[in-house]
């Protein structure tokens, strides 16, 4: 079933084709969300499967650019999966999470602690058969070092009012 329905040109990048077309199917959204755990994998020197990188600076610099370019649409679609209620399939979540933990690296900061990102994962997940995911994410989010950001104080209150 349809999940949402966005208008994307076939001209935008391949992350927003592929977050168009995720948003039809949650088999294809599974898949989806799989290439984007591997992009951001692959620009972050994260591979795990081999011990070389595959991409050149420059590619990966570019690459890096258009997700972060096109990050917001990225995000709507994490977070209407990871928000939906209706949607049961374990695959698509476990796979949604995991992509999120590789994208916490270099998302903007207001994405993490501006939204119900942070609710969903200790209300909703954490408590759940998806705790080895969501915990990943919480992970990465406290690896993070915000100290340098004015925004700090104020979301650290917002994020313990809301849990």
């Amino acid at each position: 079933y349809p999940l949402c329905a966005l208008a994307v040109s076939d001209e935008r990048p391949v992350s927003t084709q592929s977050t168009w077309v995720a948003q039809k199917k949650e088999s294809i959204c599974c898949n989806s969300m799989k290439i984007l755990q591997l992009l951001s994998e692959e620009i972050n020197g994260v591979d795990k499967n081999t011990d070389t990188l595959h991409l050149t600076q420059a590619k990966r610099q570019h690459l890096k650019k258009s997700l972060e370019a096109e990050f917001q649409d990225l995000f709507k679609l994490c977070i209407m999966v990871l928000g939906h209620d209706a949607c049961s399939d374990k695959k698509l979540l476990e796979q949604t999470l995991t992509t999120f933990s590789r994208f916490v690296q270099w998302m903007p900061m207001g994405y993490i602690f501006e939204t119900q990102l942070l609710q969903l994962l200790t209300l909703k997940f954490y408590p759940s058969q998806f705790q080895p995911n969501a915990l990943e994410c919480l992970t990465e989010v406290v690896a993070i070092d915000i100290s340098d950001e004015p925004q700090c104080d104020e979301w650290g209150k917002r994020s313990r009012r809301s849990l």
